[in-house]
């Protein structure tokens, strides 16, 4: 896990949920988990970036 602003397409983690970041609005991030609807992170200073967009291997490129 690294510590770095998150970027569009990033899998990161809020509290104890796990979301990919699906757009930076104004400089806040906006999250998308299964089964929810997007929202707007609560504190994107505490966002951990647990996968980068560069290091995940389920899209098709």
């Amino acid at each position: 896990m690294t510590r770095r602003r998150p970027r569009v397409g990033d899998e990161v983690r809020e509290g104890n949920t796990d979301a990919i970041v699906t757009d930076v609005v104004k400089g806040v991030p906006w999250l998308r988990a299964p089964g929810r609807e997007p929202w707007e992170a609560a504190d994107p200073d505490t966002l951990i970036v647990t996968r980068p967009l560069a290091q995940r291997d389920d899209l098709d490129r």
